[in-house]
């Protein structure tokens, strides 16, 4: 994501803030590496780089366009994930492992690198799913927000000089802190009390 170009990063904000919000997540996965074809009035997109396809589907049920992604990776096949713009859920995003389907609010996001980080947090949990079953939530989150804290700080860093109102660009300082709240209780604090007082919280529950 450290390679999207500003150009693109301001087509997708007119977009989110024109709420054509199904146009905006397709430049957005386009964005991170997706090529377009048109074929039969679907929209297959392939990622080399991480090697998913996706469609855009009509699902009759929510009355909406849906993302469906095929997560293969490394020729590993950790099953198609439904993503779905969800604008009435109250948070940035969510998975649910029944329905394998990924909830996504755009609103809740400030910008284009906020919301393709919270489609990548989700896509984790779909992956831990299957790599990992045992794990619970807490557990997975310890590994997530892990990496995710450890990423966001490496864009910010090469984003240096490039603008924005904030210094944490291109992210913003509401979600900046929100997700240093997360880092903070999912895996600093559990490696703490376990490391100073041998609390073990649930994260290192077997």
């Amino acid at each position: 994501m450290s390679n999207i170009e500003e150009d693109s990063l301001a087509e997708i904000q007119e977009l989110i803030d024109a709420e054509q919000y199904v146009e905006a997540l397709k430049v957005a996965l386009k964005a991170l590496g997706y090529t377009y074809r048109e074929t039969d009035n679907s929209l297959e997109k392939l990622v080399e780089d991480l090697g998913f396809d996706a469609s855009i589907e009509y699902d009759e049920g929510m009355g909406m366009d849906v993302l469906v992604i095929n997560v293969n990776i490394d020729g590993i096949d950790y099953r198609d994930v439904k993503l779905y713009v969800d604008e009435e859920g109250g948070g940035a995003g969510g998975y649910e492992e029944k329905k394998r389907s990924i909830f996504i609010s755009i609103k809740q996001h400030r910008t284009v690198a906020e919301l393709l980080t919270t489609i990548l947090h989700e896509i984790c949990h779909h992956v831990l799913k299957k790599e990992a079953p045992r794990l619970t939530t807490e557990q997975e989150h310890f590994y997530i927000y892990y990496v995710e804290w450890e990423y966001m700080n490496k864009l910010i860093e090469s984003h240096k000089g490039m603008g924005g109102d904030s210094p944490y660009h291109p992210y913003s300082n509401v979600y900046y802190a929100a997700m240093g709240q997360h880092f903070f209780n999912s895996v600093f604090m559990p490696i703490y009390l376990f490391y100073f007082f041998r609390i073990r919280t649930s994260v290192f529950e077997e």
